[in-house]
């Protein structure tokens, strides 16, 4: 009798998987998208990935653990450049992926599929379903050894005293760190404490001394944890315990806050990564520029740095008001209730690179909305440490795996270009200081009219792209266009508004409480010889990624996020859609009477 078929190796289905039903899903989820793509860096072999040269599409192996199945959006991010990026997960798998994708720019498409090869397009979260799932309580108590601290006060009071040691306290215990390394731990036990003090590690050899007391310390068991944990402190200063290296960075970091621009920190803030895993926040701080701190550390490349440090500045905004009062009892200067949350990334050079090739790409999709910086830092386990502060939204420099996206080299190019020196290296430090000569009455008339955006200044500003391409054409310019935009037909004269706001309110936008009605960016009338009058409305887009999304979907009050989500136009419900609905004011938008729906 023969033996049993041995299962095939972790490689071998994923080479079968690749093979035989990545390629159907693949073209399930974009149709005619089956091509492998082979990319100019060695892929994961965890994934298919196709492409179309328009779209880039990611399909993840079945059975894989959730965390590598969180690298496809880590991976496609990075490897999709200007394309589409299309992700299709097996179902049960797309929590984490969903709950991010709320905070990238650049719009990504999320399908699960079946174990039967049918797949379903999985929307990413609202942000305020968002907020409110992460609703965990904030873990902040010190632990409490209540009538026994009695026992071990001797003990605590030297801990207290020794300059070598870093109080590390947690809600379930009470310790004591040397550079990152713990060398004393108090907790309750059954009937006692148990106290522990040396090396904590699981390594051979590296057990720590452990007194299980019933009442007080003695003498003897002072001065054998006493001894333990300067052995620790020994061993640790003087270069022979070297492991957990990123907790002596931590460490070193939290003793250098000031050169971060913090006046606070704690390390190791207890927090919610996605889908209920417990993690911890490297360094939670506050800043001289009053705002909450989230340090994301890192020593050398990691392709997940950047939707790390993602989850945790989600988790911290979404408890903002919790943390400001928390950090408020600890400092001089209150913190509003709506304090600005930012993001850092403290990276230590390791094999060469501070950064994977990854992660440039990653940083750079963050939503504008999330503030982030990069700081590198060298010579941190030694006696001299160089903290390089490399300005917002700037990646360390180092190996891509795929050119920049458009907005990212525009913006560099326009930089260069600008002629001037740049407040925050990307905005024009005057009004009005992007808008050409020939331009600027339009831009003077705006100004007087109250309607230059708050961003005109940035050298990406869709609205300053609008006033120098349109704001110094001359009259036969502008029939010119006139024609372009209604395909040939003669015009006898062309006149031009910048944003346009129609005085009648046909579309039904205003309301008492927000008086705020669509701007047109251009807007151009024209007259025929024989007296016919047409207008041209114009957007102008720049470099922006989500031109289409609805605002109304992220809006707290929408219940009714499922219309959101279907096909057509305004759900198939227009009576139902929150947008129409105008958030539920007096007035209801009449977008529906004046579009058909074949153009929406």
């Amino acid at each position: 009798m023969g033996s049993p078929p041995q299962p095939a190796s972790k490689a071998a289905q994923r080479a079968a998987f690749v093979a035989d039903r990545a390629p159907r899903l693949a073209a399930l989820a974009c149709e005619g998208v089956s091509s492998r793509w082979a990319g100019a860096m060695r892929l994961s072999t965890q994934f298919g990935w196709f492409s179309d040269g328009d779209r880039l599409v990611v399909v993840g192996c079945p059975g894989e653990s959730q965390a590598d199945l969180d690298l496809g959006l880590a991976f496609g991010v990075a490897h999709t450049g200007d394309r589409e990026l299309v992700l299709v997960l097996p179902e049960g798998t797309e929590e984490p992926t969903r709950r991010r994708l709320p905070w990238l720019d650049p719009p990504v498409r999320l399908f699960t599929f079946r174990s039967d090869d049918t797949i379903d397009l999985s929307s990413p979260m609202a942000r305020p379903e968002l907020f409110a799932a992460t609703d965990d309580p904030l873990v902040i108590a010190v632990h409490d050894l209540g009538a026994r601290t009695e026992w071990v006060e001797r003990l605590i009071r030297w801990a207290n005293a020794c300059p070598e040691l870093v109080e590390a306290h947690r809600s379930s215990y009470l310790a004591w760190h040397c550079r990152g390394r713990m060398a004393l731990r108090i907790r309750k036990a059954a009937a006692g404490l148990s106290v522990t003090a040396g090396v904590h590690s699981s390594a051979p050899g590296q057990a720590p001394c452990e007194e299980r007391l019933r009442g007080p310390l003695s003498a003897e068991q002072f001065h054998r944890l006493v001894s333990a944990a300067s052995a620790a402190l020994a061993d640790r200063l003087g270069g022979v315990d070297v492991a957990n290296a990123e907790h002596r960075l931590q460490e070193r970091l939290a003793a250098m806050r000031a050169e971060l621009g913090l006046v606070r920190t704690t390390r190791e803030f207890p927090a919610m990564r996605p889908v209920g895993n417990r993690g911890f926040i490297d360094l939670l701080g506050v800043g001289g520029d009053g705002a909450i701190h989230v340090v994301e550390t890192k020593i050398g490349p990691d392709p997940m740095l950047v939707l790390q440090g993602l989850d945790y500045w989600v988790w911290t905004t979404a408890h903002r008001e919790a943390l400001a009062a928390h950090l408020t009892n600890k400092l001089e200067v209150p913190l509003a209730k709506t304090t600005p949350v930012v993001l850092d990334f403290v990276v230590a050079k390791a094999k060469g690179a501070f950064v994977s090739p990854y992660t440039a790409a990653q940083a750079e999709a963050l939503h504008g909305s999330i503030g982030w910086q990069f700081h590198t830092i060298e010579g941190w386990d030694g006696e001299t440490t160089t903290i390089n502060h490399l300005g917002r939204r700037r990646s360390p420099p180092g190996a891509r795996a795929a050119e920049p996206r458009f907005d990212t080299r525009l913006e560099g190019q326009l930089v260069d270009a600008a002629g001037t020196a740049l407040h925050r290296r990307v905005f024009f430090s005057h009004a009005g200081g992007g808008i050409s000569a020939t331009a600027r009455p339009a831009f003077d008339e705006l100004a007087r009219r109250g309607l230059v955006h708050g961003f005109v200044d940035h050298v990406r500003s869709s609205q300053a792209f609008a006033l120098n391409v349109f704001g110094g054409l001359a009259e036969a310019e502008l029939r010119a266009v006139w024609g372009l935009l209604h395909l040939g037909n003669e015009a006898e004269e062309v006149s031009l508004e910048f944003e346009y706001v129609d005085p009648e309110d046909s579309l039904g936008e205003l309301q008492p409480v927000r008086p705020h009605q669509t701007q047109v960016d251009v807007l151009l009338r024209g007259s025929s010889p024989g007296g016919t009058k047409g207008i041209a409305l114009v957007e102008v887009k720049l470099s922006e990624t989500q031109f289409g999304a609805c605002s109304a979907f992220d809006s707290a009050r929408n219940e009714r996020r499922d219309v959101c989500r279907k096909a057509g136009p305004w759900g198939g419900n227009p009576a139902a859609c929150f947008q129409l609905r105008n958030h539920d004011g007096p007035n209801r938008r009449r977008y529906d009477e004046h579009l058909r729906p074949a153009w929406v």
